[in-house]
């Protein structure tokens, strides 16, 4: 089982930009298992800019991560595309 902690914060620059940093922390709570490197937990986070109008949004975030990295620190980024229905 692991536990999780999320957190963002952000600017808006414009009225459909906004700026920010994003991150997440895991901890292994229970099991035997785990994870890559023999760590009871794992980090990763990085800058955001995230771009919305009407009901579409985009985002782009990379940073460093432990996450999935046996041994040192690795690199993460992450694009999205979506929209609200």
């Amino acid at each position: 089982m692991d536990g999780e902690l999320k957190a963002y914060a952000g600017y808006d620059v414009t009225s459909f930009m906004r700026v920010g940093l994003d991150g997440r922390m895991r901890v292994r709570m229970a099991g035997q298992a785990k994870l890559p490197g023999d760590r009871l937990g794992d980090l990763i986070g990085g800058p955001e800019v995230l771009f919305g109008y009407s009901r579409l949004f985009f985002a782009a975030t990379g940073g460093p991560s432990t996450v999935g990295v046996a041994k040192g620190v690795g690199w993460s980024t992450s694009v999205t595309l979506g929209a609200v229905l």
